[in-house]
């Protein structure tokens, strides 16, 4: 597991897809997740689909990267690799956010909605 940590730009970092975004399956093992706020279009092939879907705003990304590795018994660095290149550029296309400190986001909800 010491291969993990020789790129750790998105490693403990956890996203959420952003609110309100479209998705259309187009029948060929691909999806269009399509965000009306901003007009910007993304195809997804079925991997990733399933990078897409593991951004629950509580998996980081290294989580999420042996999860996959261990559910598919495949090589943990070409995992990261498609996940790290995946995370490029559905970054690039606005359709995920960071989370802050999940910390912090768990204490300020709860609280709120027990009263």
């Amino acid at each position: 597991m010491a291969d993990e940590s020789t790129n750790t730009f998105y490693g403990d970092k956890v996203y959420i897809l952003k609110e309100g975004l479209d998705f259309m399956d187009m029948g060929d093992d691909s999806i269009v997740a399509f965000d009306p706020d901003s007009d910007k279009t993304c195809i997804l092939n079925e991997i990733g689909e399933m990078i897409l879907k593991s951004l629950d705003g509580k998996t980081s990304i290294n989580e999420m990267i042996s999860g996959f590795s261990s559910e598919y018994d495949a090589d943990i660095g070409m995992i990261r690799s498609d996940v790290y290149n995946f995370m490029d550029k559905i970054i690039d296309s606005g359709l995920i956010a960071e989370v802050p400190a999940a910390g912090n986001q768990k204490l300020s909800g709860k609280q709120e909605s027990e009263g």
